[in-house]
């Protein structure tokens, strides 16, 4: 939830509006994959690289989950990618 909110803010907040936006999700039995693309532009990024906490501050609560937030610059895009497994459920994982 929180962090497919944050990588869907952060589309509207820095893509290249001249460029196109993608999304794409995959759910298996095993896992939750989301993949956010995004054209780059330099005049869009904050100065210091980000602000905030963003898609970091989620991704402590995925890591928990056993899941991971990658989010880099591949030639002129940017990519979010999201991954979590499916569990039972998370509290029960926190017990053990």
């Amino acid at each position: 939830g929180a962090a497919a909110q944050e990588a869907i803010a952060n589309l509207g907040k820095y893509a290249d509006p001249a460029q196109y936006c993608l999304i794409m999700a995959d759910a298996t039995p095993e896992a939750v994959s989301l993949v956010f693309v995004n054209g780059w532009s330099e005049a869009s990024q904050p100065s210091d690289g980000h602000e905030g906490l963003g898609l970091w501050g989620v991704e402590d609560r995925l890591r928990r989950a056993g899941g991971r937030v990658l989010a880099e610059r591949v030639a002129d895009r940017w990519v979010t990618s999201i991954w979590l497994p499916r569990s039972a459920d998370p509290s029960e994982e926190e017990s053990k």
